[in-house]
């Protein structure tokens, strides 16, 4: 990307952290992954990957990326076959990789089959934050054959924890939105599970602490209540933001680094 802000301004940009796997380990009541998501010395990939291969990987290595993958893969039931598609391995490994790891989070299938159950008995579903899906095609392959198609089944599991992510994201904006008083917020962008706005330089921590507050937002899933944290980044150009550390760089410190 090469979106720069307009003089005097920098940007700040907010990304829910591991939002829809948090989501979906919450739907499921996946306890190993609920106790990770809670320790925040713990590491989501690096864990996974640790359960998937059964030993540690680099950061942003190819099996820390496959790992990803594969936990993706899992959470939305996706076959040997699409995976192997999509990653470019055997059939073979792909239905090996994702065994390994529904081995070790079964969790994950038993809220797959809650979610046939729950559309098979009334047809709908309910996400934490009050949202309703009917879902009529299923309904309907239900009544003439008793059953629904694979692809449908896929659509009701993901719908929940894709639709719950955004709605978190437009909730966190609109906060923000209503209580930014003298910032001088501009809203550039929305994400799915991130937001890019622009601010006059110098007030990058308000609005860091003004998203964490606007983006608090209590879910509540499986009787457990949680919220969904946020990773910051900061910078003049849109493509390369600076983690943030509780610093404003300066534009020098910026080009220095970048």
């Amino acid at each position: 990307y090469y979106l720069v802000p307009s003089p005097g301004r920098i940007f700040v940009s907010g990304d829910l952290s591991q939002a829809e796997a948090r989501v979906v380990a919450y739907l499921a009541n996946c306890k190993d992954l609920i106790a990770l998501f809670a320790d925040p010395k713990r590491h989501l990939h690096q864990e996974n990957a640790l359960a998937i291969f059964g030993h540690t990987v680099e950061p942003d290595s190819p099996e820390y990326v496959l790992a990803k993958a594969v936990v993706h893969a899992s959470n939305y039931r996706e076959g040997p076959r699409r995976f192997s598609v999509q990653t470019g391995l055997p059939v073979a490994q792909t239905k090996k990789l994702l065994e390994i790891y529904h081995s070790k989070r079964p969790e994950i299938r038993h809220w797959h089959k809650f979610v046939w159950d729950e559309v098979a008995r009334c047809g709908m579903l309910r996400s934490p934050l009050g949202d309703e899906r009917v879902f009529y095609e299923a309904i309907s392959c239900f009544s003439l054959t008793g059953k629904m198609t694979d692809q449908q089944w896929k659509d009701a599991i993901a719908w929940v924890p894709q639709t719950t992510v955004p709605h978190i994201t437009n909730l966190g904006l609109l906060g923000m939105q209503q209580q930014q008083d003298e910032l001088d917020i501009w809203f550039h962008h929305q994400g799915h599970d991130s937001f890019l706005v622009s601010i006059p330089v110098g007030n990058a921590k308000a609005v860091v602490e003004l998203a964490k507050k606007a983006f608090c937002i209590p879910l509540m899933a499986s009787g457990k209540k949680f919220t969904i944290g946020m990773e910051f980044s900061s910078g003049f150009n849109f493509g390369d933001l600076w983690k943030w550390d509780g610093h404003e760089p300066t534009r020098r410190e910026w080009q220095d680094w970048l």
